[in-house]
């Protein structure tokens, strides 16, 4: 997960050497240092793309597009909750050298899922934080506001029961996943959908099991197959949201650490 940095020549190794570079998320410590690696690869004529496995899950796709279609009604509240327990003190997570933390970990998931369930990026956020003894923050939780009238509420930790949950609420009806990031290859899932403004008027959408890492590959080698001739993205993970997903991410620490609103 750590940044892929710039060598002191300015030259960054994997694209220099003609590399496509698939980078666990989250890309980059901040939107600067993502636009940076960016440019870099498109210097060097490769594809760089954030590894975000659960978007080319078809759970995800799925409701992307039920949302498309207005199944919830206009987007009010986005919910996501991420956690699990640390308890090496010496694990990489908790490393502040190494850009640790319960938000750059598993809060990414939630600020990644809100980001494409608003469909915009987002105006400012205000969060909380209980920090760790290496500095870095071990549990967050945080409200995230979007120019289009939809809030998102998220949380995540390092010092819980292992859980993961999504919950989109709109004018007209509800998504919710019980299992929306680490899904299990042998395992189907499902989305519970609510229609309209009461609990009346339910059902359960059952989505195959699949290995959503290879096609999260699969993915990226289609897009290098498609070449480097403008700048476009891999439809599941947008380049776009890899940039304002980064940005939100240093404006919640920096609020986490004020205490006040910071805008995005």
């Amino acid at each position: 997960r750590l940044p892929m940095r710039c060598t002191p020549s300015g030259a960054w190794l994997p694209p220099a050497a003609g590399k496509h570079v698939l980078c666990e998320k989250p890309l980059a410590t901040s939107e600067a240092e993502a636009i940076s690696m960016f440019e870099t690869a498109r210097e060097h004529g490769v594809w760089l793309m954030e590894a975000f496995m659960y978007r080319f899950h078809p759970q995800t796709r799925l409701v992307q597009r039920l949302l498309s279609e207005g199944v919830v009604g206009t987007r009010q509240l986005i919910r996501a909750s991420f956690g699990f327990a640390v308890s090496d003190p010496a694990n990489v997570r908790l490393s502040a050298d190494l850009a640790g933390g319960a938000l750059m970990d598993v809060g990414c998931y939630c600020v990644n899922a809100a980001r494409w369930a608003a469909g915009v990026r987002p105006v400012r956020v205000n969060a909380a934080a209980r920090w760790a003894a290496s500095g870095v923050d071990e549990t967050l939780a945080a409200t995230i506001e979007y120019p289009n009238g939809t809030i998102a509420q998220i949380a995540c930790s390092l010092a819980v029961s292992r859980h993961h949950y999504l919950q989109i609420a709109g004018s007209n009806g509800l998504i919710e996943l019980d299992q929306p990031f680490t899904l299990l290859p042998d395992r189907a899932s499902a989305i519970r959908i609510q229609r309209g403004t009461t609990d009346q008027h339910n059902e359960m959408l059952h989505v195959d099991s699949v290995d959503h890492f290879r096609l999260e590959a699969e993915g990226f080698a289609a897009l290098i197959a498609a070449g480097h001739q403008d700048d476009g993205n891999l439809p599941s993970m947008p380049l776009v949201e890899t940039l304002d997903n980064a940005a939100t991410i240093t404006a919640l620490l920096a609020s986490a650490r004020s205490g006040l609103w910071v805008e995005v």
